[in-house]
């Protein structure tokens, strides 16, 4: 009897050590301040290029982001293109998924199209230093979500399951993060200012206008917004389509909730903030061009 009940023992053990490695660990895949990452594969171009050969170029896109990159167009430039002539210096690139809850680091692909035919230094030149830039031009998202407390009577503090305070932010998968919300409660309302920052490397820029055209209405823009609590849209200013960030990057939306409960106790909730831009990001590389051997 007692060998059988160390048996069963041994089978529960086993058995519960199997159900625990097997069990899934969720990961929070919106996380970093990123959208599509480039670079130049070694040797793509080479360092030093010679007179009269022909070159390939080939990037390496990374969507680093939490938002699929439905397409986007690259372009060469930096050069005389005099010097390094190209079969084409714009591309456009097709779909680059960004991380999800079963893909924690997003999709590569390779841009292998950008072919130099002919490097052709002018005559008298035996020694030509350029840098080669890839500018990206696309469009993507950022979805924030963080719990905030709404108290429409915060003279009471009884039964309340939470108490009003500002709320930080830093990285949310995608280059434009939510850093802060500015929380106040009052009688029968809240208000909400959400500070917005440019965390990433590149800059906002219309996609039609993308990558050359920097004129004031094609730049720092963010298309349109969406600002919900419980599933519900707030009312925020300036208006979805009018959000423009300011020369140190940053914008603020200013959103309020009247008419609630005051005889309804405080309460947590999620606030989320959805934003949608076109943005834009290089790279570069330098080559040095030398006469023939």
């Amino acid at each position: 009897m007692k060998k059988i009940l160390n048996l069963l023992l041994l089978l529960s053990l086993l058995f519960n050590l199997g159900c625990s490695t097997n069990s899934p660990n969720y990961v929070d895949f919106r996380t970093g301040s990123e959208g599509l990452s480039m670079r130049f594969l070694p040797y793509s171009p080479p360092s030093t290029i010679y007179n009269g050969d022909k070159v390939d170029f080939v990037l390496e896109l990374s969507n680093k982001g939490a938002y699929d990159i439905r397409g986007g167009k690259l372009s060469l430039t930096g050069f005389d293109k005099n010097i390094i002539k190209m079969y084409n210096d714009e591309f456009t690139f097709e779909k680059v998924e960004g991380k999800g809850e079963y893909n924690y680091q997003g999709e590569k692909l390779i841009i292998d199209q950008l072919i130099g035919t002919k490097i052709s230094l002018p005559e008298g030149v035996n020694q030509y230093n350029t840098p080669i830039e890839a500018i990206a031009c696309y469009e993507y998202q950022t979805i924030a979500s963080f719990p905030v407390c709404i108290d429409a009577n915060p003279r009471v503090s009884k039964h309340d399951g939470c108490s009003v305070n500002d709320v930080s932010g830093s990285n949310q998968g995608g280059p434009i993060a939510v850093t802060h919300i500015d929380v106040e409660g009052g009688s029968g309302k809240m208000r909400h200012i959400i500070t917005l920052k440019n965390v990433g490397g590149g800059e906002l820029m219309n996609y039609n206008a993308c990558p050359y055209e920097y004129a004031y209405n094609n730049n720092n823009n963010i298309n349109n917004y969406e600002v919900s609590i419980s599933g519900i849209n707030l009312e925020c200013q300036p208006g979805p389509s009018s959000l423009k960030m300011d020369d140190m990057g940053q914008a603020r939306i200013y959103c309020k909730i009247d008419n609630l409960n005051e005889n309804e106790a405080a309460y947590l909730t999620p606030i989320t903030i959805k934003l949608n831009y076109d943005y834009k990001d290089s790279t570069s590389t330098n080559v040095r061009i030398k006469g023939n051997i």
